[in-house]
């Protein structure tokens, strides 16, 4: 932008990691006294762009970047409960990275959707965490079933769309368990495989010993908790 820098010119110069001179353009936008400069990398590695307006190299110039290959849509990696279910009204997240020894990710590229079968569509925010990014949104207010698809330069990665079930929030209770000195507090209903079931025994006589308590699998394997 050079709309005070008064009157004059334009120059950049483009040098590869071999030293050769790159070809760029200068655009003029709409706006009076704003640029674009575009160019086109065919070699990897550090590049060096100077822009000088009069002659006189602008504030930071020469700029200093590494060209690299761009990271392919079918190596993008995606994880978390949030591809898969969410609760009602509740946040849900994932995250998304390259694959190991690529570089980062850019997050312009990124398109996120999630759309249930009669058009409905939710916002999904991306938030930069190191090399990685962290996907969220807020679950619709009526369960089913929803499509969430990732794209990487408008391409799906791999397993995209995703279909998220989202479920209704199951209320507390506190029912009675065996013996009458022990009340249990638990979450009812299913749960998602690999998920933690948190409950509280709540002693109703000071004096009781602690519960032993165990757990049984769908194909009878007794644990201990």
């Amino acid at each position: 932008e050079t709309a005070v820098a008064g009157v004059g010119d334009l120059s950049t110069e483009l040098v590869d990691p071999s030293l050769n001179v790159v070809d760029t353009n200068v655009l003029l936008k709409k706006q009076a006294g704003e640029f674009d400069i575009l160019m086109k990398c065919s070699t990897l590695g550090q590049h060096q762009l100077t822009v000088k307006w009069s002659g006189i190299n602008v504030p930071g110039s020469p700029f200093k970047f590494t060209s690299t290959l761009p990271t392919s849509p079918h190596h993008v990696q995606v994880s978390g409960k949030g591809l898969h279910q969410a609760v009602c009204g509740s946040n849900a997240s994932f995250s998304i990275c390259p694959a190991s020894g690529l570089p980062g990710l850019d997050a312009k590229a990124l398109s996120l959707t999630l759309e249930s079968e009669h058009g409905y569509s939710l916002p999904i925010k991306v938030q930069n965490k190191a090399s990685a990014y962290t996907a969220s949104y807020k679950a619709p207010p009526q369960p089913g079933s929803y499509l969430l698809s990732v794209q990487y330069h408008h391409q799906h990665v791999p397993f995209s769309p995703f279909q998220v079930e989202v479920v209704e929030a199951q209320p507390e209770s506190v029912i009675p368990i065996d013996g009458p000195t022990f009340q249990l507090s638990h979450t009812v209903g299913s749960l998602a495989q690999g998920e933690a079931l948190k409950f509280c025994l709540a002693s109703v006589d000071p004096h009781s010993p602690p519960p032993q308590v165990t757990a049984t699998d769908p194909d009878g394997v007794t644990v201990p908790v």
